[in-house]
């Protein structure tokens, strides 16, 4: 298999052998650039050897549609594993990976891709050469569906214990998990809304996803197989208006009480016409 690198050039950092830390390429005016600079590879020609060759990971189309702003850094960790190296821009940090993308059957491109953050979360992305990009939007993206529910089916208001019907909706996940996928890798995320304080929603919504894991753990799914997260009130999708705990404001924030399972298929010799699910479940708070 040929390996061609897109992404080294001549530039003004010393090269450094694979596997070692390099510095990044510092702009003179950093306060004029919003995006971290990627990291270069310089040597003689003479000098070229296997050791100065920018090697690239195998990431899942899939995975890597999954990393998209708003994405926390321990899930950019999840999709693409830990970065190539860091480094600090203003406003915020930023990782560099460098990703084997497909040019023939039997050849591959090794590309530079950046995930800026700011306040831990996606703020940007970015490929180094615009033929990577290409290459990349080329690839083909399994499709994905999404199950929905009413918000109060998992939870009691308030509450981490699951519900009988909401243990029939995880025990339906758990079947189609066992029996559609070969490989799943599963995240569950858990929200809240915002009656409360910060603190309790984020321990609520904590203990709510691991009570999702818990029961497809005892469903049969493996628990190796399961990342949990959760992000208490810090995501509503709607705004309600007043303070006083009502019915009506309860009914009006339920959107934002939910917890969602997400399933990536890593096994990598599927069956082309079979179908990659996201699935998602709504509960209450």
């Amino acid at each position: 298999m040929a390996i061609l690198l897109a992404c080294i050039y001549t530039g003004d950092v010393t090269a450094q052998p694979n596997g070692q830390d390099q510095p990044i390429d510092q702009d003179p005016n950093p306060e004029s650039s919003s995006e971290l600079p990627f990291s270069d590879i310089s040597v003689s020609l003479s000098k070229l050897g296997e050791n100065y060759l920018r090697t690239g990971s195998f990431v899942k189309a899939q995975k890597m549609a999954k990393v998209q702003p708003g994405t926390s850094q321990q899930q950019v960790i999840t999709y693409l594993g830990m970065p190539y190296l860091k480094g600090q821009y203003p406003g915020g940090e930023a990782w560099e990976y460098h990703i084997n993308l497909p040019i023939t059957e039997n050849d591959v491109i090794v590309c530079q891709y950046q995930v800026a953050f700011t306040d831990e979360k996606v703020s940007n992305l970015a490929w180094r050469r615009p033929q990577c990009e290409s290459l990349y939007e080329k690839v083909p993206k399994l499709p994905t569906e999404v199950f929905v529910t009413s918000a109060d089916i998992l939870f009691d208001f308030s509450s981490a214990n699951l519900s009988e019907q909401g243990k029939e909706r995880i025990n339906e996940v758990a079947n189609a998990l066992l029996n559609n996928y070969a490989q799943p890798q599963i995240s569950i995320t858990a929200h809240s809304d915002r009656i409360g304080t910060e603190d309790y929603n984020q321990i609520l919504s904590e203990l709510r996803a691991h009570a999702i894991a818990h029961h497809l753990v005892a469903a049969g799914v493996p628990a190796g197989q399961i990342q949990i997260e959760g992000r208490g009130k810090s995501e509503p999708l709607v705004q309600c208006p007043g303070n006083k705990i009502t019915a009506e404001l309860k009914d009006c924030l339920a959107p934002n009480r939910r917890a969602q399972v997400e399933v990536i298929e890593l096994q990598p010799d599927r069956d082309e016409g079979t179908t990659y699910s996201s699935s998602a479940v709504s509960s209450s708070n």
